[in-house]
């Protein structure tokens, strides 16, 4: 099996001075200067733009090992001590796990109380947007207490790297919601993570079905059948992701994905000047 090139991680920027030298798990090695870092990914500005890598991926800066942040830390550590939940949470992504961490445990209220102070702090956080939805659709009725409890406990193992034990809570989901376009894909991300590649495919194939114009599902389906080796089936996500990011006018995906199939030996169409 290859190993995969996670999510929107395609592009690999060329050496330029000053500039750190990340080495990804892949065995990747990018140049460039980390701008941000979160307890969730870093943010490495390249001479041909910023990039995200998740920390998960990210085996050492510099030739020292990588350490990533523990939620609500904000200084890039040299040693981190273990967290403890919930803490003080002081930016939109430690307040989506605490608030995950409430709600997992039926603490709905003080849960609600942490995704709106992570939206105030981040308006654009999709994340917290969706988990607030579960929460209104939760007191209007709409949606059962065992709906909700299963999305929270099944997303909080996810943010934990616990796929083996998330998985359960989606599957259980999709007997009270068989279409339910999101337990598709986090099984999917749960058996990619687990290198499950048959099964992580299945899954994300029927989420892109749910959702064809799904741009970044398709582009990650594309890199699960890189991982699995299936090159040719690679391109054709892909190339259907990149369609779509075009129509949209999503410049940085666009670059990225053109990299990735550049990566993977595929004829591109002509780009468009960006």
């Amino acid at each position: 099996m290859k190993e995969a090139i996670v999510l929107c991680v395609f592009l690999f920027a060329p050496v330029f001075a000053g500039a750190e030298t990340i080495v990804l798990k892949s065995g990747k090695i990018i140049s460039g200067t980390i701008s941000e870092q979160t307890p969730e990914y870093i943010k490495v500005k390249t001479e041909n733009g910023e990039l995200y890598f998740e920390n998960k991926i990210v085996r050492e800066v510099d030739g020292r090992e990588f350490k990533p942040l523990f939620p609500g830390q904000t200084a890039r550590p040299e040693s981190v001590p273990e967290p403890s939940f919930p803490a003080a949470a002081t930016d939109a992504t430690a307040c989506l796990k605490a608030g995950m961490v409430y709600a997992s445990e039926g603490k709905f209220d003080e849960a609600e109380t942490e995704f709106k102070k992570g939206l105030e702090l981040n308006p654009s956080e999709y994340n917290i947007k969706g988990a607030l939805s579960i929460l209104d659709d939760l007191k209007k009725g709409l949606a059962t207490r065992e709906y909700a409890d299963n999305v929270f406990k099944g997303s909080l193992a996810l943010v934990n790297e616990q796929y083996g034990d998330a998985i359960p809570y989606f599957e259980k989901i999709l007997t009270i919601k068989p279409e339910d376009l999101d337990a598709h894909y986090n099984i999917g991300v749960a058996y990619y993570s687990l290198k499950n590649y048959p099964k992580a495919i299945e899954f994300l194939k029927k989420a892109v079905e749910l959702k064809p114009d799904d741009a970044e599902g398709r582009a990650f389906l594309g890199n699960v059948y890189y991982a699995a080796g299936q090159d040719e089936k690679a391109r054709e996500s892909l190339l259907a992701a990149r369609a779509l990011f075009e129509q949209a006018g999503d410049k940085e995906s666009l670059r990225e994905v053109d990299a990735f199939l550049s990566e993977i030996s595929s004829a591109v169409p002509p780009s468009k000047p960006l």
